[in-house]
């Protein structure tokens, strides 16, 4: 029209005054949302306390600092969001994860505003793909000790079976069985759902003969977080470890009930 306005309403430029109109609100065309992990070896999208949770986006035209706001277990949290690639409006949000960060799925929400105060929102998305988790990994009950053959003993040859279930999922575990000064690593077998677990150590070859010692165990285990469990090696079980042969500590004396060295009708040897 006789103003400059388009069929659209969209951006026009007045040659006589340089004032630019800009009715369109900004969009975001690119969006990738990823768990920065301090941790080299963390596997999948998860975030213990002190990891980083990045959010990067692309707006399709120039804007102000963009607000995101990430949500997990209905507690909102602030982000500090910065420019990345100026070049093609490419805006990083970041949230460190704390101790008493909520435990769960990760949402995240954006307002954006162009330069000439066009906002456009974008709600809370129902979908995550990253997962909090400060909560450490704990055992569901008192784990099971015992031998190969017998409950209560094992000897050479026999193996130290131990098994344990935790509350959620975890990587292999690391389990170390004690006695007397020696100990030994089990091997691990795991029943399919990273919770119940299986160690299992041969007793072969010890070169020194224990007899009467109690079998303790020390389980390492991490949740998928990377959250470490806390255990130490247990004082006592019921199984007991001998790998010595029975002997007699002193030569027997052997005499008679009346005379030690004769014994007739009616005596005792």
């Amino acid at each position: 029209d006789l103003a400059g306005n388009d069929a659209s309403g969209n951006l026009i430029k007045i040659a006589s005054t340089g004032i630019i109109f800009d009715r369109t609100s900004p969009e975001i065309c690119w969006i990738h949302p990823e768990a920065s992990i301090l941790e080299s070896s963390r596997e999948g999208n998860w975030a213990k306390a002190d990891d980083v949770i990045t959010l990067t986006f692309t707006a399709d035209e120039k804007v102000k600092t963009p607000i995101v706001t990430f949500k997990c277990n209905s507690i909102e949290y602030a982000t500090v969001v910065g420019i990345k690639d100026e070049n093609d409006n490419t805006w990083k949000a970041e949230y460190t994860v704390t101790p008493s960060s909520g435990n769960g799925p990760v949402y995240y929400s954006i307002t954006l505003t162009d330069l000439a105060g066009n906002s456009s929102v974008y709600p809370y998305t129902t979908t995550s793909l990253v997962t909090i988790d400060t909560i450490k990994p704990t055992l569901l009950s008192v784990p099971t000790i015992k031998g190969s053959v017998n409950d209560d003993w094992v000897k050479d040859n026999q193996d130290i079976i131990l098994t344990f279930t935790t509350n959620e999922e975890v990587k292999i575990p690391t389990v170390t069985f004690k006695w007397n000064d020696l100990s030994g690593v089990a091997v691990m077998n795991m029943s399919g759902d990273s919770k119940t677990w299986e160690a299992k150590y041969h007793v072969s070859g010890i070169t020194t003969s224990v007899a009467g010692y109690n079998v303790n165990y020390e389980i390492k285990y991490t949740d998928l977080a990377g959250n470490p469990s806390i255990q130490q090696y247990t004082t006592s079980t019921n199984l007991t470890i001998d790998t010595a042969a029975p002997g007699i500590p002193e030569s027997p004396t052997i005499k008679g009930s009346v005379k030690d060295n004769w014994v007739k009708k009616g005596e005792d040897i």
